[in-house]
């Protein structure tokens, strides 16, 4: 590889070098620990000049919310692209580079006060709009911007349709608008339209230019002279979907009704296709497992499932929640055989699932599993659930692009500096750093009292979560009188904020960790190893010798491939069987992913793992998460203390039960039915044995769901109307989201309290959209509200379990605040359990 003199976060290879030899020299040097994501920004460049060529009247507004690595946008901004907005971070961040306000286009229809007047500070005058009220608060707050009218015009082939969060109807709205506008003596410029994201139809822009064009002539007969014409994006970017088609009809819908001595500027929105090909993932296979399932005709067929070093909260977000193609590349080694398989990602949740079913051939571990055109959404929509790195970004350039580039107006400046912002994945984002949101402590006489006082502060402009650890502490006593024989090892993955954390220390919880950062952030919070489960079945060598190292001896294990590496790496582990028991009814049902049959491979095991040589210590399971049969934990208990009579018979002596999670956090009632259950089974499965069985169990969802009170904040709203002009229902838009303090698992029942004094008045059908621009960003679909203004807040209890971890700060929002809160006695009670803890 021939590398020049470059920046230190980007590498120049000979022009004679493809990037698939990148590649193979990058897997030639693995595994690696990480996900990597390859980007090619020659590729970029390519796009750029395609672009140019095929569609010469159409200046590209690139979308920062699709690929924000600093390396694409100064890339672009050399080649002098305007830049796409959704929020006053993405305008800071270009600005900040040194994109002129009149090359950003703030593209957000529900605008923040906060934004508006950030907009105005900085010159960026050309917005959005698509609603009266929108509209009323930008002649509020910034009179003198230049407005761009969002129009309705859906494709209905596209991955992701955008009209329901976005955009007026062009025939029944859009008229009344403008008049509104010409009243309020605002400078409406033009109309954009958004087909929606990854369209698989070009005419659809043809008509939408059309509509658009009517727009147009309207507003001349009010007094309006359009200027600007914005098509928006929805353009594919994969390397096997070129534009051609897409641009003819672009260019002959504004040949015709936009000619050029018209002189109608015409801009674009485009983000996937600039970035989507530009990005190859290489992944690694950390685990696997090799199962006999049986077929419909009562034979049995061989099922592999492997475990990736990234997943749906890595990469494969747009896989999960778009159905947008995942196809693995691998190497077909000689007489390898083929397999129905499964491809899961590394975390313990069974949402995180690539490829339900592909046909592979077998692979071992540490072999490459790579997967192209990740660009777009891939990295910006990652996060770090249960403290999995973020897919590290290395970036290639070729040396002739490298010299071409360097010759433009400000190139030196804009690739030669490095950026303060690395995209290195590891950097981006530590544990350090993963809570660098303001945290206050407060001491009221209740959090109630809190709560209210700061939904009712007239001056409350960005959302918060009021975590209240005195709840947490009633949750632990609790505990302790109810399951007084069960140890509470807390599941960090729930919710790692520090402050719980510290918290469940003092109270000498123990902890359940599934990944090496999350070993890292328990013991350096000084939690001796003792107090540590590794409770995931599939770990990847770096984390088993991490844990080694460390002395963290308790793991889980379900396969036989798993205990082959922990033989290899860690022969002095004290191991758990983990085996499979569902629970009736459950919000995530687990059993998919994890532990072994208890009647059919439960003996095949515990002889594998004897014959290694290793030590089993005991059995667990897990109902599933947010569980609603209360009596499976009882069956659960039953069938596992079977496994601890059948390892006897083959001499293992097994002396823990890990009775895993499950239990509910915002129900004391459903909670007290569990414990009965639980209690009833210990004593007749447990109690009666000889010998000492320590029991644990894995709550996480328990101690922190009814924790955490989510507040946020209505930043606009929009009224959406029949063809007669009725009421059909309020689209509320707040300033968090799915994005960052709400869970996509509750989406169905997050539910506002209404203020008291709002209880009187007539509710109406209503949805609440959370702040990004992405339509699947909905807090509530369907809920009957009585009316909220801007500025009103939503309080939003039970909100403590997953939702904030799973953050992923799309479209450049800052994380939503944390404001933790505790009376005297509990920190009283802290102290003193800190100072018991020291004294040993």
């Amino acid at each position: 590889m021939s590398v020049l003199e470059c920046p230190s976060d980007l590498t120049l290879i000979s022009d004679a070098m493809s990037i698939g030899d990148v590649i193979q020299d990058i897997i030639r040097m693995g595994p690696h620990e990480d996900p990597l994501h390859v980007l090619d920004l020659d590729d970029v460049v390519r796009k750029h000049y395609s672009w140019c060529a095929k569609m010469p009247r159409v200046k590209p507004y690139y979308a920062v919310k699709c690929n924000d690595d600093p390396r694409i946008l100064q890339t672009l901004m050399t080649l002098g692209t305007g830049f796409d907005c959704a929020s006053k971070g993405e305008m800071e961040r270009m600005l900040g580079y040194g994109v002129k306000p009149e090359n950003i286009i703030f593209a957000q229809p529900a605008k923040s006060i906060p934004s508006l007047l950030y907009a105005r500070s900085k010159q960026v005058s050309v917005m959005t709009f698509d609603g009266a009220v929108e509209l009323e608060k930008i002649h509020q707050y910034y009179p003198e911007a230049r407005l761009v009218l969002r129009m309705r015009h859906d494709s209905l082939q596209v991955r992701c349709s955008l009209g329901k969060k976005f955009g007026c109807d062009p025939v029944l709205e859009a008229p009344e608008l403008l008049r509104y506008a010409a009243t309020l003596r605002m400078n409406v410029i033009g109309i954009s339209f958004h087909v929606g994201s990854d369209c698989d139809e070009h005419q659809v822009y043809y008509e939408a230019v059309k509509i658009a064009k009517n727009l147009f002539d309207y507003a001349k007969t009010i007094g309006y002279e359009f200027s600007l014409l914005d098509i928006g994006g929805g353009f594919p970017g994969d390397n096997n979907k070129p534009i051609d088609r897409y641009a003819k009809a672009v260019n002959v819908a504004i040949d015709h009704y936009f000619p050029a001595e018209l002189d109608i500027r015409i801009i674009a929105e485009p983000g996937r296709y600039y970035v989507a090909s530009a990005v190859t993932l290489v992944s690694f296979v950390d685990s696997k497992r090799v199962l006999k399932e049986q077929k419909q005709d009562g034979t049995k067929q061989t099922r592999v499932h492997y475990y990736l070093n990234d997943g749906i909260f890595g990469t494969f977000y747009c896989t999960a929640h778009e159905a947008q193609p995942a196809i693995p590349i691998v190497e077909r080694k000689a007489g390898a055989k083929e397999y129905n398989s499964t491809v899961w990602g590394p975390t313990c949740d069974v949402m995180d699932l690539i490829l339900p079913d592909v046909l592979l051939p077998e692979l071992d571990i540490g072999d490459s599993v790579v997967f192209e055109n990740v660009g777009a959404y891939g990295q910006v929509l990652s996060c770090r659930f249960n403290g999995f790195a973020l897919p590290k970004v290395v970036a290639y350039l070729r040396e002739g692009t490298w010299k071409i580039m360097q010759e433009m107006n400000a190139a030196s400046t804009a690739l030669a500096a490095r950026s303060i912002d690395s995209s290195d994945g590891k950097l981006l984002v530590t544990h350090e750093s993963y809570s660098p949101i303001a945290e206050a402590t407060y001491s009221h006489s209740s959090v109630e009292e809190l709560i209210r006082i700061i939904s009712k502060r007239t001056t409350t402009s960005e959302p918060s979560n009021v975590l209240n650890l005195d709840d947490i502490v009633s949750k632990h006593r609790t505990w302790q009188q109810q399951l007084p024989t069960v140890a509470p090892f807390y599941a960090v993955k729930c919710n790692s904020h520090p402050a719980i954390l510290r918290l469940l220390v003092a109270l000498g919880c123990g902890f359940d960790c599934a990944s090496k950062v999350e070993l890292e952030t328990v013991l350096g919070l000084g939690v001796t190893p003792d107090r540590i489960v590794y409770a995931n079945p599939n770990k990847s060598v770096e984390s088993i010798l991490y844990a080694k190292q460390t002395s963290v001896k308790r793991m889980t294990f379900d396969g036989s491939s798993e205990l082959d590496k922990i033989s290899s790496h860690f022969p002095e582990a004290e191991l758990i069987l983990r085996i499979r028991y569902d629970a009736r009814v459950a919000q995530l049902s687990l059993g998919r992913k994890f532990g072994c049959h208890p009647d059919r491979d439960a003996t095949a095991l515990l002889q594998h793992a004897k014959a290694l040589g290793l030590c089993v210590i005991g059995v667990s399971f897990h109902v599933g998460s947010g569980s609603m049969d209360a009596e499976c934990f009882y069956g659960g208990i039953q069938k596992a203390m079977e496994i601890f009579d059948l390892g006897r018979l083959i001499g293992i002596e097994m002396q823990l039960l890990d009775i895993g999670g499950g239990y509910p956090g915002a129900d004391r009632d459903h909670f007290l039915q569990c414990t009965s259950h639980i209690n009833k089974a210990l004593e007749e499965f447990v109690g009666s044995r000889h010998g000492t069985i320590s029991v644990i169990a894995e709550p996480g969802r328990y101690y922190v769901e009814s924790a955490v009170t989510a507040l946020v904040n209505v930043v606009a709203k929009s009224y959406e109307k029949d063809t007669a002009g009725a009421l059909l229902r309020v689209r509320y838009y707040v300033d968090d989201g799915l994005y960052d303090s709400f869970d996509w698992c509750d989406a169905h029942t997050n539910t506002p309290v209404v203020h008291e004094d709002k209880r009187e008045l007539m509710c109406v059908r209503s949805v609440i959209y959370g702040r990004t621009m992405c339509e699947h960003d909905v807090i509530r679909e369907e809920i009957f509200l009585p009316e909220h203004e801007i500025g009103d807040c939503f309080i939003f209890p039970n909100k403590g379990a997953y939702g904030k971890l799973l953050g992923r700060g799309h479209n450049g929002f800052p994380p939503t605040s944390v404001k933790v809160c505790l009376t005297r006695a509990t920190l009283n009670y802290m102290c003193a359990a800190a100072v018991k803890a020291a004294r040993g």
